[in-house]
């Protein structure tokens, strides 16, 4: 299974800037008509002061909000990308909706997707960064840490189809340790690889039971099973079955339980 951000549904290229550039960024070429909300309701062909205006640059994009004593965003305030979306060089971004400082997104904020994808959650120097949700175009979501546009950290993947679950650590946008829980509730847990579990692990089934044992790489020549469709799949070879020491919802949801078997 593929995840909203591996599929393409939603980021093209995590962790890269979005295409499209701000109004401003584009040099001399980026006029601007500036009109301002409060106090002296004035219009100029520039950032003549600080407070709320409106700033509709030569590109089609839109900020309203507030501006600084230095002329840049500050505070709150929605920037909204107009690009004509058939464009070759059509933003990724729809809008952006939140804190700014010294221009740049910065604090808490929600940022719209021209796919439908939708953020809404931390940004530190115009990138995701800190807590946040992904609601992916494809009906997946993620909520966690990021680092830098990528996932890193603590967090919990949900896919829309079939209903399975990645809750664990993240590295560099790759899950590689923690829980996969599937929808009647079996919950394997070790390292992942690509995506794909590696390694020692245990699986808790809803019969209350837990098995031990290690996903293994079928080799080229291997002979085909339901575990693993062709080379270069996994295959959980299975070792020793005990009574687990909690619920399988519990196993699942709960990440205070240690996996481990009863010693009872």
């Amino acid at each position: 299974q593929r995840s909203g951000s591996s599929s393409g549904a939603s980021e093209r290229g995590e962790g890269e800037r979005p295409r499209g550039r701000m109004g401003e960024e584009e040099g001399a070429a980026a006029t601007a008509q500036y009109r301002f909300l409060e106090g002296p309701r004035e219009r100029a062909a520039w950032c003549v002061r600080a407070g709320l205006a409106e700033a509709r640059y030569g590109n089609g994009d839109v900020y309203r909000g507030h501006f600084s004593q230095d002329r840049l965003r500050e505070g709150n305030g929605k920037y909204t990308y107009t690009a004509a979306a058939e464009a070759e060089d059509a933003p990724a971004l729809l809008s952006y909706d939140g804190d700014w400082v010294a221009g740049t997104k910065e604090g808490y904020g929600v940022q719209k997707y021209r796919d439908g994808g939708v953020y809404e959650g931390f940004f530190s120097a115009g990138l995701r960064h800190g807590q946040g949700t992904m609601r992916y175009s494809n009906g997946d979501l993620y909520s966690g840490a990021w680092t830098k546009d990528r996932k890193h950290g603590h967090g919990a993947y949900v896919f829309k189809e079939p209903s399975s679950q990645l809750v664990g650590d993240w590295k560099d946008n790759e899950f590689v340790r923690g829980r996969w829980i599937q929808p009647d509730l079996t919950t394997f847990y070790g390292d992942f690889v690509n995506g794909k579990p590696t390694g020692d692990g245990i699986y808790y089934h809803p019969s209350g039971l837990a098995q031990s044992g290690k996903f293994v790489q079928v080799a080229a020549g291997a002979e085909e099973d339901e575990e693993a469709e062709s080379a270069g799949e996994c295959r959980f070879e299975g070792g020793k079955i005990s009574r687990a020491k909690a619920k399988a919802n519990q196993l699942a949801f709960n990440e205070s339980i240690e996996p481990s078997f009863s010693t009872d």
